[in-house]
């Protein structure tokens, strides 16, 4: 039997107060870090043109963006942009776009970055009409 559990995304600014709220949680300064450059991503989208066009839910601590909607369970063949907090306090960037973890894009950041990284992303990508960064 197929279960049918609607839509997966969910608003920009309540995936920034999931993360302000991971953030609160967590004592160490590394992952206090890290949280906070995913709520301010999160916010970031949520004020930009991409608002609309893009959509992400978080899976545990790990943000998860498409330009589809899906609805759970997501098809296989769905490319995802995963944004992932590490231990260490930076921010790994994986395009997930085939199953083969050796030929995914994956990048890692300080916090500081995020948006900037976030930002060539979407332009190499072309998921923005205009470009972001600089």
């Amino acid at each position: 039997m197929d279960c049918d559990f609607g839509i997966m995304h969910r608003p920009w600014h309540k995936l920034a107060e999931s993360y302000d709220e991971f953030a609160s949680m967590r004592g160490e300064r590394e992952w206090v870090s890290a949280h906070k450059a995913l709520a301010a991503l999160c916010r970031y989208i949520d004020a930009s043109i991409m608002k609309d066009s893009l959509y992400g839910h978080t899976s545990m601590l790990t943000l998860s963006i498409s330009q589809t909607a899906v609805e759970y369970p997501p098809p296989p063949t769905t490319p995802w942009l995963r944004i992932e907090p590490l231990e260490d306090g930076d921010i790994e960037f994986c395009y997930e776009d085939t199953k083969k973890k050796e030929r995914q894009w994956r990048r890692v950041v300080q916090p500081k970055d995020t948006i900037a990284r976030f930002q060539r992303f979407v332009d190499q990508l072309g998921w923005s009409t205009v470009p972001l960064s600089e």
